[in-house]
């Protein structure tokens, strides 16, 4: 492109260097009609399921930055409340409330969203970790572990002398850059990500609680900022929310995945190859903990079926 717009240089307007100018113009139109690199005939180059395997085990049989997990692990005992903790944003509300029944859909698992609640069950709960958020008026408390055999975390909001408070699966807290940064200290996330936090330039994160044992998820603690453009919003919306179910690593440069953390590509919602990975971590034919390549050898034969009964 940049060599056919060079070819447009200054040059006169009458005679033969207009009809030299024509001529240059139709061969830009030309190249600019012409079909893109890296693709045949127009048509896209779609991933095979040998490629789909390789991105499923990168996505899901991986930790944050690459960390090898002893094997897949996915929320257990059948159902998931979500609670936004904070003041979202209405898009952020609106996204989250038209993405939980697609992911119920997919796992398989009772997903709901769920308001706050007057007082905790059991009354009071012991130790916690404490978050001032950015005003001087708001204060959150994060509770989780209670023992019991209770799944839940517990947050407790005050704003202005009115306190909230949540019970649920996974927190979903809401908030400026500031905000973001306390609740990365609290809850320990990796130094890497911590710095990109920061510095503004990750603008979200999730940090998940797990039972090795059992290779299930136990709670998960998702950071959401409200200051940043609204397609951003969006697409922190679907990447940290799903990506706390269980797909919890990123394709760099993928052109077949959102979690790609490349806010700039403005993909904003989970792709056709997102939601079949997602489907098969749920699928009952692959146990919590599978890993390496009998993972490998268990999921290809999945995606090669959801790959011959998609309808393009």
């Amino acid at each position: 492109m940049a060599r056919a717009i060079s070819a447009l240089a200054p040059i006169g307007c009458d005679g033969d260097r207009a009809a030299a100018l024509v001529a240059r113009v139709a061969v830009l139109v030309l190249l600019l009609l012409a079909p893109s690199a890296g693709r045949a005939g127009g048509a896209e180059r779609l991933p095979d399921a040998d490629a789909l395997a390789d991105a499923f085990l990168r996505i899901a049989g991986l930790g944050e930055f690459g960390v090898p997990l002893p094997g897949v692990v996915r929320w257990q005992g059948g159902s998931l409340d979500i609670a936004m903790v904070g003041r979202p944003e209405p898009d952020q509300v609106a996204t989250l409330e038209a993405l939980v029944p697609r992911l119920s859909a997919a796992t398989g698992l009772s997903i709901r969203s769920v308001p706050p609640i007057a007082v905790p069950s059991g009354g009071a709960v012991p130790g916690g970790m404490e978050l001032g958020l950015a005003t001087p008026t708001t204060h959150l408390r994060i509770f989780g572990n209670l023992g019991g055999g209770d799944p839940h975390v517990y947050a407790f909001h005050a704003r202005d002398g009115v306190v909230q408070v949540w019970r649920a699966n996974m927190l979903v807290v809401l908030g400026n850059q500031e905000d973001l940064r306390r609740l990365a200290r609290i809850t320990a996330v990796d130094a890497k990500l911590r710095a990109d936090i920061d510095s503004g330039t990750t603008p979200c994160f999730a940090n998940l609680t797990l039972d090795r044992n059992r290779f299930a998820i136990l709670y998960a603690v998702v950071g959401l900022r409200t200051d940043i453009p609204d397609w951003a919003r969006r697409r922190c919306v679907h990447e940290e929310v799903t990506q706390s179910l269980g797909l919890r690593s990123d394709l760099p440069g993928s052109e077949i995945s959102l979690f790609d953390d490349a806010m700039m590509r403005r993909r904003t919602e989970l792709t056709r190859y997102d939601w079949m990975f997602l489907e098969i971590l749920y699928d009952p034919a692959l146990p919590p903990g599978l890993g390496g390549m009998e993972l490998r050898s268990r999921v290809r034969p999945l995606l090669e079926r959801k790959l011959q009964g998609r309808a393009d």
